[in-house]
């Protein structure tokens, strides 16, 4: 082979590579370059055939042909193979000698060698083909796309042959689609992460935004929707510049915009005013520069209103001036106060520096005021024993002591020769700080005074003698004082009642010896005008005798002339030890009356439970018996007439025992979060029922204002409730009852206002008094007629009271009567919906454990459940309830309070902790309820804290049983964690 033939071999290798890379890359190939294989192919066989065919030749050809990575072929007039590449045989999975000399009747079958040989004779004719194919290969069947190409080639002696090329693009179509596929789910990403932010800044309770290159508003949330009143699609695409109230406004906004996108950041507190209310508020501001999903920077801005804490420390601010206002007004206040006094007083601090003097000490040291302030008496100048003296002294005092005394010394600052009483004392400052607060009376006067009496009384010692004979004679304790509180004259009961000689109780003080003082109100020096004005005052006090004894007395004291014309008081002691003893035996009797009492109300409470649980019997056998639809009306009518009995004695007992326990005290008021709004539906949907079988009209007006979560007592609050509502019921005849709740702002906050307002038969004044006695109804007709034990409205204001409210009621005869109770019910907090977990169960009737040792009432119970669907078992105690538990499953227990052998509470808490010894119960946190006659709040709160999840009384009312039984159903769909109580109702 000659090198220009190989050149001409590599051309057209050259240019069908060529073609391929270009399909291969996805790009739109033009007609020559998918004409380039038979183009360059011809000038090939041209040269081949000028030369003699030699066999090395076609081989050489073959060789280039089969680099070629597509499918090329040579074809004579008559369609017939004449040389194909390895491309063309392995797309075929077809031999050279398969193919070479056959026809494409031969190769691919009759159907579509008749195409090709069509599509061949229009080339032959001049038509170059050029098509794209999308078909199953005739061999194989495999399915393929393919980018034909054919043209006319002629040889030397004029013979035209065939040259053709098939491009398989299938890859390249599939790569396509999946590009498309990928942009399409790119597209959808990006949608799915803007929704997803968009909902995140909406759940941010204050303006968020974000703004494009542009400071164009891409993205904003509804807070900042809010805020401008506007919808968010109408914001999107604005700039500040749209939204700002003024230029300086919206200058400022694009200034720190731009800063942000450089790559600043704005963080900075203001002071403005909301864009559509125009209410002043108070926010904290933050831009920041981000870069989106596409790279673009963006400035995300949030906006953080502190409008509530700034003006929470504006008011704090106004406050700390107020108190240093009240600091400085209340110590000049004190000055003044003490200003006062005409006696020496000081304030000192722990090291006894001076604090606070008034007008009198600084006269009496002589000194001003500054020089007092600050120093201590040493330092003053006093000497260093009396300065020790009173170091000691207000050291005392700090740690507690109070001193009172009287003192005979040279004056510490004048030198003077003084009497003074000395009283100091310790109290707390505006700081907290133990302060000493001292007083000092100079009594010099009145010594000096008192010295000159005794000389003058000296004359008149034969009559003050003889005076105090009688005095002696006595054998009640007397006294006579002087205008200094200090006796004058006292006699032997007194001196032997005191244990000091009489001589040394002359001039001691009064007080000090434990006698009280004449009361403030009656000054010692305002003498009576005659006998008639003389005033007597009597108080109580104990004091110790010489023996040791505790005695009780009755102080009866006057004032009165002395023998100087002197006011002196004068006091007798009576002694009523006796009378107190007396008292003391009374209180012994009242404690064991009251223990009596407590044991009065634990009878009643046992026999309320012994009267309750046949009674449940009864009212439970006369309403299965009522389910008879076979009855005849006058055996129906004996059966309702009985039911209404018993129901009647039922609350009988109720009433009584709430009274034994409020009687005894122990009636306990919960303060628990409770929804006042849905207590009030329940109450009054059950109270409609009753009104309206009356024909009366029924409602409940409550105000817009009353909060629905409070802190209270639900169960009292019903009981008050129901008591008002089944009156009203029971004295109308016709017209309306209504329920009034309303926030009492007269009041104050935190109360509530109740009203049950009716149109009866109304009471008469006079019985307004005695309506909320115990035992007490309007007259003894209305008790005849109406029934009931007069309990109901004294256990309710009782109740009322206990919850620290009142009660009250407005009648008019004829016309109707409203009675109102208002109750301090502070806000509460929503309960916490109870956590779930494992999986829903289908089933609504329930597998249910009753736990009943009475005959009677198994009877009942398993007719109330059957008819609801449910499939009851039976045990008779505790402990048979625990082994029914460890051997089968059950969706639910129905435990009775009392039992044989264990009772409730003790089985509760056995299967709580997993059973009995032997006994492993199969489910430990089953639900339990309690199903009793103990229908006390602390048996249900006992029963509760035992591990129970809710608590029904007997006798059972059927309606709230299958509540319970339907909300226990769907539990079980969704079981509560173990232990979990259920909510009460």
């Amino acid at each position: 082979m000659n090198i220009d033939l190989l050149r001409l071999l590599q051309a057209a290798a050259g240019a069908t590579l060529g073609g391929a890379l270009a399909l291969g890359l996805g790009l739109a190939p033009a007609p020559a370059l998918l004409l380039g294989t038979g183009a360059a192919l011809a000038p090939l066989l041209l040269a081949v055939l000028r030369r003699r065919p030699a066999d090395d030749v076609w081989t050489s050809l073959q060789t280039v042909l089969d680099l070629i990575p597509e499918p090329v072929y040579l074809k004579d007039r008559s369609s017939r193979y004449m040389l194909v590449n390895q491309a063309f045989l392995t797309e075929h999975d077809l031999r050279a000698e398969q193919i070479i000399q056959h026809s494409p009747e031969e190769v691919f079958g009759q159907e579509y060698g008749a195409r090709v040989r069509a599509e061949d004779q229009r080339v032959l004719a001049g038509e170059p083909a050029i098509k794209q194919v999308h078909e199953p290969n005739p061999v194989t069947g495999r399915e393929r796309h393919l980018r034909v190409s054919k043209t006319l080639c002629h040889l030397p002696d004029g013979s035209a042959i065939i040259v053709g090329c098939n491009l398989n693009t299938t890859h390249w179509l599939q790569t396509e689609d999946g590009l498309q596929d990928a942009l399409q789910r790119e597209s959808n990403l990006r949608q799915r992460v803007q929704d997803f932010v968009q909902r995140l800044i909406d759940v941010i309770p204050d303006p968020v935004y974000v703004k494009d290159e542009n400071r164009r508003f891409v993205m904003v949330n509804e807070a900042f929707a809010r805020e401008r009143g506007r919808p968010q699609a109408s914001l999107l695409g604005l700039t500040s510049d749209d939204l700002a109230s003024d230029t300086d406004s919206a200058a400022l906004a694009a200034r720190e915009d731009l800063a942000v996108l450089a790559g600043g950041e704005v963080n900075k507190e203001q002071h403005t005013t909301l864009p559509v209310s125009g209410e002043e508020c108070f926010r904290i501001v933050r831009k920041r520069r981000c870069v989106d999903a596409d790279g673009h920077a963006v400035v995300v801005g949030a906006h953080l209103y502190i409008t509530q804490w700034k003006l929470a420390e504006r008011e704090l601010q106004a406050a700390l001036a107020r108190e240093q206002a009240l600091r400085q007004n209340t110590q000049a206040f004190n000055q003044r106060l003490i200003d006062v006094i005409p006696q020496p007083v000081y304030v000192k601090d722990a090291a006894s520096r001076y604090l606070m003097v008034n007008e009198a000490m600084v006269r009496d040291s002589g000194k001003a005021a500054f020089e007092l302030l600050g120093r201590t008496p040493e330092e003053l100048g006093a000497t260093p024993d009396y300065a020790a003296l009173v170091k000691r002294e207000d050291q005392q005092i700090i740690d507690g002591a109070v001193v009172s005394k009287e003192e005979h010394i040279v004056h510490p600052y004048s030198g003077q020769d003084s009497f003074r009483v000395i009283s100091k004392t310790s109290c707390l400052d505006a700081d907290g700080q133990t302060v000493i607060v001292g007083a000092n009376f100079d009594i010099t006067p009145w010594r000096r005074a008192e010295n000159a009496l005794q000389s003058a009384l000296q004359n008149q010692t034969r009559l003050l003698d003889f005076l105090q004979a009688v005095f002696d004679a006595l054998p009640t304790p007397l006294f006579v004082e002087n205008l200094h509180g200090q006796f004058v004259m006292v006699n032997r009961a007194l001196a032997r009642l005191l244990g000091t000689p009489a001589e040394r109780l002359i001039g001691a003080s009064s007080t000090g010896m434990g006698l009280p003082p004449l009361p403030e109100t009656i000054p010692l020096e305002d003498l009576p005008r005659n006998r008639q004005d003389m005033q007597i005052h009597h108080r109580s006090l104990s004091l110790p005798t010489e023996m040791g004894q505790i005695r009780h007395f009755v102080l009866f004291d006057t004032i009165s002339e002395g023998a100087e014309n002197e006011p002196v008081r004068i006091g007798v002691l009576s002694d009523i030890t006796s009378l107190r003893e007396a008292e003391a035996r009374w209180q012994q009797a009242k404690e064991a009356a009251e223990s009596a009492n407590s044991a009065k109300s634990a009878f009643l409470a046992n026999m309320s439970h012994e009267i309750r649980t046949p009674i449940s019997g009864v009212i439970g056998t006369l309403r299965l018996a009522m389910r008879d639809t076979t009855l005849s009306d006058s055996t129906r009518n004996y059966l309702e007439t009985g039911l209404s009995s018993a129901e009647s004695l039922l609350g009988i007992i109720n009433d009584i025992l709430d009274f034994s326990k409020i009687e005894a005290g122990q009636l306990k008021i919960e303060q628990i979060d409770l929804d006042l709004h849905k207590l009030l539906d329940d109450t009054t949907r059950i109270m409609r029922h009753t009104a309206q079988s009356k024909g009366l009209r029924f409602g409940l007006d409550m105000g817009p204002q009353v909060p629905c979560w409070v802190k209270g007592d639900p169960v009292r609050i019903r009981q008050v409730l129901t008591n008002l509502i089944g009156n009203a019921i029971k004295f109308t005849q016709s017209g309306r009852i209504t329920v009034i709740v309303d926030v009492d702002h007269d009041e104050g906050d935190g109360r509530i206002a109740f009203a049950v307002r009716d149109t009866g038969m109304g009471i008469p004044p006079e019985a307004l008094g005695r309506l909320f006695q115990k035992f007490q109804q309007v007259d003894t007709a209305t008790a005849r007629k109406f029934g009931g034990t007069g309990l109901g409205l004294a256990i309710s204001r009782q109740l009322v009271e206990a919850m620290g409210g009142v009660i009250g009621v407005q009648s008019e005869e004829g016309v109707g009567t409203t009675f109102r109770f208002t109750l301090p019910l502070l806000a509460g907090s929503a309960a916490e919906p109870p956590a779930t977990h494992a999986a829903p169960r289908t089933a609504q009737h329930l597998n249910i454990l009753c736990a009943e040792d009475s005959a009677i009432n198994r009877m009942i119970i398993r007719a109330m459940l059957e008819n609801m669907g449910h499939v009851v078992s039976f045990a008779e105690d505790g402990i048979a309830a625990v082994q029914a538990l460890s051997e089968t499953d059950f969706d639910l227990v129905l435990m009775d309070g009392r039992m044989p052998e264990m009772d409730g509470a003790d089985a509760t808490r056995s299967i709580r902790q997993g059973g009995l010894p032997g006994m492993n119960v199969r489910n430990p946190g089953i639900p339990i309820i309690a199903l009793t006659a103990n229908a006390s709040m602390e048996d249900r709160d006992e029963y509760l804290a035992a591990g129970m999840n809710d608590f029904l009384t007997k006798p059972i009312d059927e309606a709230r049983l299958e509540e319970l039984l339907r909300r226990t159903s769907e539990q079980l769909q969704r079981p509560l964690p173990l232990n979990q109580p259920a909510a009460q109702t």
